[in-house]
């Protein structure tokens, strides 16, 4: 990323970072959707073929997620960790500062290598869909929200759908981490976009996806 792009508004995720949390999180649609089989296999038994199709899908989420995100099935305790409070994200900041290409000085490089940051995915029947990231008032803690809705109904067509989105949503908030924890140590003062809610509320019912995928955060 060159630095005039921090007024044009485009943010570029470090691959490194980027290849470590889409790994998490599609291990762990690959682990959901796994653990889903039996379910589907139970309906079967009354709509035989309606489950064999689904079966079909969730093989090919799964082998879609291993061939682009090396995915991997979780083990049960990793699995409950990320579902059910958070992990945390190993960074390698040197690499990280070397994918930036964006001048970052030495003090803010101390204080980026200090700041933690988790990773804590959601159902969709428990927290809906989408994502977030919050962090402390000093920038040293980061916790990354991505809310899967992959947890439905057995034979829900959609989920090769709803798996792609996820990932999509795990880009964005990537994004809002390389704002909140680079550039806004680089230039506090910069305008933040306007949350997608705000964004042509009543004129685009694309708004969303068009928020998700615009790759902008910040106004100059």
């Amino acid at each position: 990323m060159k630095y005039s792009q921090l007024t044009e508004g485009v943010i570029k995720v470090p691959p490194s970072l980027m290849s470590t949390l889409n790994k998490y999180v599609a291990s762990t649609i690959c682990t959901m959707l796994y653990k889903n089989i039996e379910n589907v296999q139970k309906v079967g038994t009354k709509m035989p073929e309606k489950a064999e199709e689904q079966l079909n899908r969730i093989k090919q989420v799964i082998s879609y997620l291993k061939q682009n995100y090396q995915a991997v099935i979780l083990n049960d305790s990793t699995y409950k960790s990320i579902m059910q409070s958070s992990i945390k994200v190993p960074v390698n900041f040197q690499q990280f500062f070397s994918e930036l290409t964006i001048p970052v000085s030495d003090e803010a490089k101390r204080e980026i290598t200090r700041s933690t940051l988790s990773l804590m995915i959601r159902s969709f029947i428990q927290d809906g869909s989408g994502g977030g990231l919050s962090a402390d008032g000093a920038l040293s803690t980061f916790v990354m929200e991505i809310k899967c809705d992959l947890n439905l109904a057995p034979l829900d067509e959609n989920i090769f759908q709803r798996a792609k989105e996820t990932m999509d949503t795990v880009y964005h908030e990537a994004q809002h981490y390389v704002q909140k924890n680079v550039l806004q140590r680089i230039n506090p003062n910069q305008k933040q976009l306007q949350s997608a809610d705000e964004i042509n509320q009543s004129s685009s019912k694309n708004a969303y996806n068009d928020y998700l995928s615009s790759g902008i955060e910040y106004l100059s």
